[in-house]
């Protein structure tokens, strides 16, 4: 769950498989999107871009546009990290255009094991 707290926003990700926009003062969801065929790991939202990134269990991550006016959820872009990585945590900076995933090797239980991607977003 992250906060967009310049719009009054709560963005969620369940094992429902929905990424919902929650309106926090109205305490009511605007708007969903369900994905169903991965499991949602991790978000975060960017305020200055609308942009809404979330790590997937099966190695990817989406990028979505989280639209200002009609609370709208497209996903914009995918990408997939190497073979048997999964995001465990997504965070970014605004400043650098910068968002960091530390990812873990999904096949192994031992979670000292990570690594941490950065990728230059336009």
């Amino acid at each position: 769950m992250k906060a967009d707290v310049n719009r009054g926003l709560l963005y969620s990700a369940g094992i429902d498989k929905k990424i919902c926009i929650t309106d926090i003062k109205e305490r009511q969801v605007i708007t969903f999107i369900k994905v169903s065929n991965v499991t949602l790991m991790c978000l975060v939202v960017d305020q200055d871009l609308n942009r809404l990134y979330i790590g997937t269990g099966e190695g990817l991550l989406l990028i979505m546009n989280v639209s200002s006016d009609s609370h709208t959820i497209n996903i914009v872009h995918s990408m997939s990290f190497e073979p048997g990585l999964v995001p465990k945590s997504l965070d970014v900076d605004t400043n650098r255009n910068l968002i960091f995933c530390m990812l873990n090797n999904s096949e192994r239980d031992d979670e000292s094991i990570s690594q941490v991607q950065c990728i230059q977003l336009d």
